[in-house]
């Protein structure tokens, strides 16, 4: 699995997820919190909030491996 993630084109394709995904997410959490105004109780609120932390933690781990290798090849 390694080696398939190391792929310009997988990554590429992850990373264009990533960015569409940011804005829909974003959108999706403004209307459920606003306009729609479910409950603080609600589970597709809880589903939402959920789904943003996935993502926060998926581009934090994108960004520390950034910062690795960076680290790394200034070391080299």
């Amino acid at each position: 699995m390694g080696r398939w993630l190391r792929r310009r084109q997988v990554q590429s394709a992850l990373n264009t997820g990533l960015v569409v995904a940011g804005p829909v997410l974003a959108l999706l959490t403004y209307v459920v919190v606003g306009p729609l105004g479910f409950g603080a109780s609600s589970n597709v609120l809880r589903f939402v909030l959920l789904l943003d932390l996935i993502f926060v933690l998926i581009v934090a781990s994108f960004v520390m491996r950034q910062v690795a290798r960076m680290i790394s090849a200034r070391r080299a």
